[in-house]
């Protein structure tokens, strides 16, 4: 299933700018700055099973982590926010293809950072497999 881009995505006065692509699998959320640069960007995929997710800035890098729907939380009778918690498995390969498959009619540069910062996590790795394995 290809990512469709959200054509009235809510923008907050003052913040930076958002666009949202999202499919039955993933979501894709850019945040860009006034002349169009990419800040950050979070990409959740495996909706529906285990969902993780990859949130990039700036100012700190790549992260991979898993997406805690708020369901099941023991003493809880009612639903908690989801949150975003560490110790999501790393499979940027894999990851990589996928999203490479469903932003194919995405706008190339927003596509091609994506996959840049992919990239460089998975050479950054150590792990002469994971290097070079997208794009």
């Amino acid at each position: 299933m290809h990512l469709q881009e959200i054509a009235q995505v809510r923008q907050v006065t003052g913040d930076r700018k958002r666009r949202w692509f999202t499919s039955d699998t993933m979501d894709l959320i850019v945040w860009m700055d006034a002349q169009g640069d990419i800040e950050g960007f979070q990409l959740c995929y495996d909706k529906g099973r285990t969902e993780k997710a990859l949130h990039w800035t700036r100012d700190r890098g790549l992260s991979h982590m898993l997406v805690d729907d708020g369901e099941g939380n023991g003493a809880l009778s009612y639903k908690a926010s989801p949150m975003l918690r560490g110790g999501a498995p790393r499979d940027i390969k894999k990851t990589g293809m996928l999203f490479e498959h469903a932003a194919q009619a995405r706008p190339r540069n927003i596509k091609e950072f994506v996959l840049s910062k992919m990239e460089d996590d998975a050479a950054s790795a150590g792990d002469p497999s994971r290097s070079h394995c997208i794009i």
